[in-house]
């Protein structure tokens, strides 16, 4: 079977080198890539030296010679190489995608074609993709992801720096326990997904997720269980479509523990070939059990749209009304907030993204004793960074550091947070 799938990628890639050559005039890739595979090494390196090729160029061909000889390890090795030379070289991570499902490494092959989607701005490849995702999915239906973060804050409970409260009727100190607090926490998890078999167009997909999170004041102290079944369709080569259940139980050291059962509805939609628009509808139910004045139902609307610059390149924006009622009337809200951000891949492996959001919360009644509603204004900002070609037996590090201001004229809810997660993550 690996071979017959060998063969047919090597055709697919073929064609996709040969897509990539038209616009480029030097080295020739496609007719390289022919001469390796006829066994023509030294042809093909004589091909390469015709074009005074960049280091790239060199590690691409020597990758090629590797796959070609059923070294695949190296090859995967050698593919990874050129791309953190020249992230945007699409050749060298299309034969990393085929190689890394020749290596029966599977979810990292499935990662590769789904970026592969999302990149390659040849949609005459996009179904040939989809075809490997299948059969990926039909050979490794079962992931499971183990994960463990540091996590420095600054204001661990979303506590006030003020130290009074201006009401109706005077004014009243506010308990030290609703101040700022900071503290560095540590978290686990483990998650995973079961995909049932499917036709190519439809997608199911069981997945579910347990993590703990512990800071030394036990109020701070988190527990999180969730679990979720998704059905997506795809109704055209540019559209998809899914729905999806889930229900979660969160427990909490402040005795706010609360469950949840919602329906979630997504759409995809690639208006071009670099600008893909993505819409998400959810609601749900939440229910307190200590503290039952906070449940109630809550929405949201979302939309993004995202842009392909290049395959280092990508630009998003995007929008999201919410709405929150629980039994107290005066926690009633109806929320918006506008995000924009980009991520980039640099030359040496290293990814890195920034995000700008800014909203508001209007309460509907009046909060008690300030003979006005509760309206919240918050901005913030997020910083990651990662470089898949580091990692700790396996897990791969991620750093992501944000800034939060929320102005409220209700003093209780006024604060400022500076937090970072480092988080390890191995898939298995």
């Amino acid at each position: 079977m690996i071979k017959i799938l060998r063969s047919f990628f090597v055709l697919i890639v073929i064609f996709g080198l040969t897509l990539a050559s038209k616009a480029i005039a030097a080295p020739n890739e496609f007719l390289i890539a022919e001469l390796i595979r006829s066994g023509k090494i030294q042809e093909a390196y004589d091909e390469l030296q015709k074009s005074d090729p960049k280091e790239e160029d060199i590690l691409f061909f020597e990758g090629l010679v590797a796959q070609s000889n059923g070294d695949y390890s190296e090859a995967i090795l050698l593919f990874n190489d050129a791309l953190v030379a020249n992230p945007n070289h699409m050749n060298a991570r299309r034969e990393l995608a085929v190689t890394l499902l020749l290596e029966e490494k599977y979810s990292l092959a499935e990662r590769a074609f789904l970026e592969l989607i999302e990149l390659d701005n040849s949609r005459e490849l996009d179904q040939v993709y989809e075809e490997y995702i299948y059969y990926i999915r039909e050979k490794n239906p079962l992931g499971i992801t183990g994960s463990f973060s540091i996590l420095p804050s600054s204001n661990v409970n979303r506590g006030t720096e003020n130290f009074a409260y201006n009401s109706l009727i005077g004014r009243f100190v506010i308990d030290p326990d609703s101040q700022s607090k900071s503290g560095v926490g540590l978290q686990a998890g483990l998650s995973g997904y079961y995909r049932f078999s499917s036709e190519t167009e439809n997608r199911n997909t069981l997945s579910w997720g347990l993590s703990g999170r512990y800071y030394r004041v036990s109020e701070f102290r988190r527990a999180n269980a969730n679990l979720s079944l998704t059905h997506s369709r795809l109704v055209s080569d540019r559209t998809r479509v899914s729905i999806g259940a889930y229900t979660r139980y969160g427990w909490q050291g402040d005795d706010a523990d609360n469950g949840a059962l919602g329906v979630n509805l997504g759409l995809q939609h690639a208006l071009t070939s670099k600008d893909v628009l993505v819409f998400q509808l959810r609601h749900e139910s939440i229910r307190y059990f200590y503290q039952r004045h906070n449940s109630g139902p809550f929405s949201s609307l979302s939309s993004r749209l995202i842009h392909q610059h290049s395959p280092s390149l990508s630009y998003h924006a995007g929008v999201t009304v919410s709405q929150h009622d629980p039994k107290t009337a005066h926690s009633i809200y109806r929320g918006l907030e506008v995000a924009t951000g980009l991520d980039k891949a640099w030359s040496g492996g290293l990814t890195t993204g920034l995000r700008l959001n800014a909203g508001l919360k209007s309460y509907d009644e009046d909060f008690p004793l300030a003979g006005e509603p509760r309206e919240d204004r918050f901005y913030g900002i997020i910083v990651s960074g990662e470089n898949n070609d580091w990692n700790v037996e396996g897990f791969v590090p991620h750093v992501f550091c944000g800034y939060t201001y929320n102005n409220s004229n209700i003093e209780f809810y006024e604060y400022d947070v500076l937090e970072c997660n480092l988080n390890f993550n191995k898939k298995f």
